[in-house]
C-alpha cells in the first residue's frame, strides 16, 4: 500500500487511524524499543538483583538499595562463564588460573536475559496504573544484565608461583532469577588443590596482587510520550492498557507486584480474562465508541517510521532499477 500510494498515503484524511491500522502490535512495539534508553550502574558494594525486574533507578543511584515494583515470575537467564582463558575447572566447580595468567587482569562473569520488547511494553502501563504512578517514568528501569567484575591489580616484583581460584557461577544466584556477589567469589592460593586457601592479608605478604570485585547492572527506560503512545495505540487496537489483556494476548508472561514492606501501592488484582492470541478482543470502532484521538508524539512516531519504510521500499525499487538498466545497456 506504502508503494502504490507514496508519500500521499501520509496527508490523506484519517491519518491517524490509516496508521494505526497499518501498523501490527509487534511492529508498534519495535518503533518504541528504539526510543529505549540504556541505563547502567557499577559498584562494590553488595546488593541484590532481579533480573527482568522493573526498579526504582532514582534510589539506586547510591547503590546501596534496589527497589522493585514488578518482576516475572518464571525467568530462565543466561550466563557466560568467567572471561579468562585457559582456566582449569576443579572437581567442586571452582575455577583455577595460574597466578602468572592472572596478574594484572580484569576478567567478568555475567547474567542476562534476552528481553522480548513486548513482554514489559505490554503491560508497563499497567502496572504503573496498579502503582498510581503518573509522572516521571524515565525512573522506572526494566533491568536485563548484571555483571562481577574483578580487577586484579598489577605487582612491581615477579608474582609467586601459585593460583587464582574463581567460584562457580551458581554462587553469584540467591534465587532463580536473583544475583549477589558471593562472601568469597576469589582467593589465591599455594595449593593447586586450592584447600589451603590464602587471606588476603597474606596473600599480599608473599607478593600475590590484591583483587576487587564489582558489580554491574544494565537495564532499559523509556519517556512518559513513549507510555502514553502505547496507552493510545493498544486503546486503538481495542485493549485496555490499564489491564494485562494484551501480555495475555500476545502470550507473554505476567509481571507481577513485588512485595513492598511497608508497601505505599496498591495491590495486583487477580484478574483472568481468558483472551488469547487466537481470540483477539473487539476493537473500539466495533464496540461502537468513537474514534480514540492520538497524540502528536505517538503520530510523529508512527509518520517517522513509515516514512523510513516507504524510503527504504522507494531505495530497493530504484537500486533494481539501477541494476536492470545497467544490464539492458551491456
Amino acid at each position: 500500500m506504502l508503494t502504490q500510494h507514496g508519500l500521499e498515503f501520509l496527508a490523506g484524511e484519517n491519518t491517524e487511524a490509516t496508521i494505526i491500522d497499518s501498523l501490527t502490535l509487534d511492529h508498534y512495539h519495535s518503533i518504541c524499543w528504539q526510543f529505549s534508553e540504556p541505563r547502567s550502574m557499577s559498584s562494590s558494594a553488595p546488593v541484590t538483583v532481579n533480573i527482568g525486574s522493573a526498579i526504582v533507578w532514582a534510589a539506586v543511584k547510591a547503590f546501596d538499595a534496589i527497589v522493585d515494583i514488578a518482576h516475572l515470575q518464571s525467568l530462565d537467564p543466561e550466563f557466560y562463564d568467567w572471561s579468562i582463558v585457559g582456566h582449569w575447572v576443579m572437581e567442586n566447580g571452582w575455577r583455577r588460573v595460574d597466578s602468572s595468567d592472572a596478574v594484572n587482569t580484569t576478567i567478568s562473569i555475567g547474567f542476562w536475559w534476552s528481553m522480548n520488547k513486548d513482554s514489559w511494553l505490554s503491560q508497563a502501563n499497567h502496572i504503573f496504573s496498579k502503582l498510581q504512578l503518573a509522572s516521571n517514568f524515565q525512573d522506572y528501569v526494566v533491568l536485563t544484565d548484571i555483571y562481577f567484575i574483578l580487577t586484579i591489580s598489577a605487582t612491581e616484583a615477579d608474582t609467586p608461583a601459585g593460583f587464582l581460584f574463581l567460584c562457580p557461577p551458581s554462587h553469584f544466584r540467591t534465587g532463580k532469577f536473583s544475583f549477589k556477589r558471593p562472601e568469597c567469589p576469589a582467593y589465591w592460593s599455594l595449593d593447586p588443590s586450592g584447600a589451603n586457601r590464602l587471606t588476603m592479608k597474606d596473600a599480599v605478604t608473599l607478593g600475590f596482587p590484591s583483587f576487587n570485585l564489582t558489580t554491574h547492572i544494565m537495564g532499559s527506560s523509556w519517556d512518559a510520550s513513549v507510555y502514553a503512545g502505547l496507552r493510545q495505540f493498544h486503546q486503538a487496537k481495542g485493549f485496555d492498557p490499564d489491564s494485562q489483556d494484551l501480555a495475555r494476548y500476545l502470550g507473554h508472561k505476567l509481571y507481577q507486584l513485588s512485595d513492598l514492606n511497608p508497601s505505599p501501592f496498591a495491590h495486583i488484582d487477580n484478574e483472568d480474562s481468558g483472551i488469547t492470541r487466537d481470540d483477539p478482543p473487539t476493537t473500539s470502532a466495533q464496540q461502537g465508541t468513537d474514534e480514540l484521538p492520538v497524540s502528536s508524539t505517538l503520530r510523529f512516531i508512527m509518520i517517522v517510521q513509515l516514512s523510513l519504510i516507504l524510503f527504504q521500499t522507494l531505495c530497493g525499487v530504484f537500486k533494481l532499477y539501477q541494476n536492470y538498466d545497467g544490464i539492458r545497456t551491456n
